[in-house]
């Protein structure tokens, strides 16, 4: 490997290639310019750019390393590096690399490894290439009039630094791996806009006037920090496979939209006009305990989760105009032992059945609605009342044709369905309560009887079962 100190007088390497074929050129000397022929059977070369020097446009050869220490500046009007005819190059910049008309860095169809420390800006694009093979950032990269990072293909980024633009902050085809616990931004567009993304890891911020995330494919999501869209949407693709959520991801149109997900596990927030929209399917979705799930929408038309069809475990919150939503034909399943809610209050609809599958609500203990359950077409449907569960479900639409109550104090009417449950009549008073002050005065007439009902149980009574009172 040869090692070439670029000279005190700044000056460059020459920008022209193509006349000589796999031939070479290098700059050096401090007050005149040198020229230096090389075959295609020379090392690879090292350049560095030490403190204090600023110099021009850097052009690499294959297998080049170009070096900027802290303090020293490449800056040019177009590129302010360039990859000749070139396969592979590596970058460690811990200066600036800057260009005041088009990119910082522009490798064409080289593959790039960069680690950069300091500071790359371009006009156009921070780091314009065919293929970033790894690249380390926790420094700053901007592309002041489009993307901080615009590449066909990213095997592996690792970024706990600033990349920015005006549009996207990073634009690719190909993402395989993307570890961020630094910032990613856009101004006007995508913080990252890829077609395919395989492993997508925040722990830091990834923020954007329109869409945060967007991709036809995401394989693996996993954020534990923040994703958030002012515009659009927080993550939007046409299919997700796995995404874990314990942060926050947020959108003011949609905090999560895709055609299809196939499983979806939440213990953070997520939060947007809809909370989460899966066209066509969300084959799974559990909402741990603390986990918040909603739509800030008061608007119809508008949910917590809209889906085609799919499966749901609730034990946090999920809330909206409608709580939960299953539009088209396919089976949805539903479990509850936390709260669904319409933010329109106990006249809202908690759940919606509107597709035309075999449906199954599973209501357990712990398990709280506000609003009715609302089914479209109750023919083929069940609801099942948990152990422990002591409610009154109201109902809106058809009714189920299958109830399956835990208790044997249980009521139904077309119009609601009941079910008291409770271990000891010492238990018994607390537990009323609780369930009557939550729901309101309707409820608490009912649970009189209850009460009154369970007592005479307790003290011996034969009464087994009855319907509660209506008023």
């Amino acid at each position: 490997m040869n090692t070439r100190t670029v000279g005190q007088n700044g000056a460059k390497s020459l920008k022209e290639w193509g006349a000589i074929g796999r031939s070479r050129f290098a700059l050096a000397g401090s007050s005149a310019l040198s020229l230096v022929l090389m075959t295609t059977s020379a090392q690879a070369t090292d350049i560095v750019i030490v403190d204090g020097q600023t110099v021009g446009q850097q052009v690499l050869g294959d297998g080049d390393r170009l070096v900027v220490n802290s303090g020293g500046t490449v800056t040019e009007a177009s590129d302010g590096v360039r990859a000749g005819l070139s396969d592979r190059i590596t970058i460690v910049n811990g200066g600036k690399i800057t260009s005041t008309g088009e990119d910082g860095i522009d490798v064409g169809t080289a593959t790039l490894t960069l680690e950069n420390t300091g500071a790359i800006l371009g006009k156009t694009y921070g780091i314009k290439a065919d293929e970033l093979a790894n690249l380390t950032n926790s420094g700053t990269i901007t592309g002041t009039d489009h993307s901080g990072i615009n590449a066909n293909i990213i095997t592996n980024l690792t970024n706990s630094g600033t990349i920015s633009g005006r549009l996207d902050g990073i634009k690719a085809t190909t993402i395989t791996k993307l570890t961020n616990t630094g910032t990613i931004k856009a101004n006007s567009d995508n913080a990252i806009d890829a077609t395919t993304i395989t492993n997508l890891n925040n722990s830091g911020t990834i923020s954007s006037d329109y869409d945060a995330v967007t991709a036809t494919t995401i394989t693996n999501l996993t954020n534990t920090g923040t994703i958030t869209a002012t515009v659009g949407a927080g993550v939007w693709a046409i299919t997700i496979t796995n995404l874990s959520n314990s942060g926050t991801i947020s959108g003011k149109d949609r905090a999560i939209s895709a055609a299809t997900i196939t499983s979806l596990t939440n213990s953070g927030t997520i939060s947007g006009a809809a909370g989460i929209r899966a066209k066509f399917g969300l084959e799974y979705l559990k909402n741990l305990a603390g986990g918040v799930i909603e739509s800030t929408q008061t608007s119809a038309g508008t949910a917590g989760v809209r889906m085609g069809f799919g499966k749901i475990d609730n034990a946090g919150i999920i809330s909206g105009f409608v709580g939960i939503q299953a539009k088209t034909a396919g089976d949805t399943t539903i479990t509850n032992s936390g709260l669904i809610a319409s933010n329109q209050g106990a006249t809202g609809v908690a759940i919606e059945l509107a597709g035309t599958g075999v449906d199954t609500i599973n209501l357990n203990a712990g398990s709280v609605l506000t609003g009715t359950l609302n089914w479209v077409d109750g023919s083929d449907d069940t609801l099942n009342m948990g152990a422990g569960l002591n409610a009154i479900v109201y109902l809106s639409g058809n009714e189920p044709i299958t109830t399956n109550f835990a208790s044997p104090l249980n009521a139904s009417t077309s119009t609601y369905r009941a079910q008291a449950d409770f271990s000891s009549a010492a238990a018994m008073g607390t537990m009323l309560d609780d369930v009557a002050g939550g729901i309101g005065g309707v409820v608490r007439t009912r649970m009189d009887a209850a009460r009154l009902l369970i007592e005479q149980r307790a003290a011996g009574s034969s009464v087994k079962k009855t319907v509660w009172a209506s008023g």
